[in-house]
């Protein structure tokens, strides 16, 4: 049974505290999941290189896709990941601070 964070406020409490219950798939997204890592890898192709070439970059380096096998959450909410490019937010470093990261979502 799935035990993770299903609704909004769920949701932003784990973002404040990883060790609360995160989000999770149901058992269809869970295995188009995993179909989707094994066509990469017969395609010779990495999931980051996946990302690096379908994600749509802003001049800034930024990206907000819908998720391709996005977690079972409420109706309503939608599941989207904001990505940020290597070479601008070299993985290693520290994001940006939240209001550049709220500015920048209100240019989506």
């Amino acid at each position: 049974a799935m035990g993770g964070a299903r609704t909004w406020e769920s949701v932003i409490a784990y973002a404040a505290d990883r060790s609360l219950p995160c989000p999770d798939r149901d058992d269809f997204e869970e295995a188009r999941y995993d179909a989707q890592k094994v066509w990469l890898a017969s395609r010779g192709e990495a999931p980051h290189e996946y990302v690096l070439r379908i994600v749509d970059w802003d001049a800034h380096g930024l990206g907000l896709e819908p998720c391709l096998v996005p977690y079972c959450l409420e109706g309503g909410v939608e599941h989207w990941i904001l990505w940020f490019h290597p070479e601008r937010y070299p993985p290693a470093e520290e994001l940006p601070p939240e209001d550049m990261i709220k500015e920048a979502l209100r240019r989506f």
